[in-house]
């Protein structure tokens, strides 16, 4: 449950800004639709391709500085890696950052 809520915030400011079906020609290839969400994030290679020449995963559990969701969200961008998100609109609340954050540091756990 913990994991659903966390994952579903993120998803819920993603979904509604850019990561819905038809996808964006930038959204990275990540629809976030419930079904799915964690196994397309966790783990995964970033679809950017310079971060992905990085070896860059979308979530890295354990590792919210090398997560590119995290350097997504904080703009914390390496050359060719792309814009900070959710592009178009104001940063995510502190406290929504704060949320992710922990989650990865914890292992992004399943459940």
């Amino acid at each position: 449950m913990v994991r659903m809520v966390r994952i579903e915030s993120a998803r819920r400011h993603a979904y509604r800004t850019y990561h819905r079906p038809p996808l964006p020609p930038r959204a990275g290839d990540l629809v976030l639709e419930a079904e799915g969400v964690y196994d397309a994030l966790v783990g995964q290679p970033a679809a950017n391709p310079a971060a992905r020449a990085g070896g860059v995963l979308r979530v890295a559990p354990g590792a919210p500085a090398t997560s590119y969701l995290m350097r997504k969200i904080l703009g914390d961008l390496g050359s060719g890696e792309g814009v900070r998100m959710p592009l178009g609109n104001p940063p995510l609340p502190e406290h929504e950052v704060a949320r992710i954050r922990a989650w990865i540091l914890a292992g992004a756990p399943a459940r």
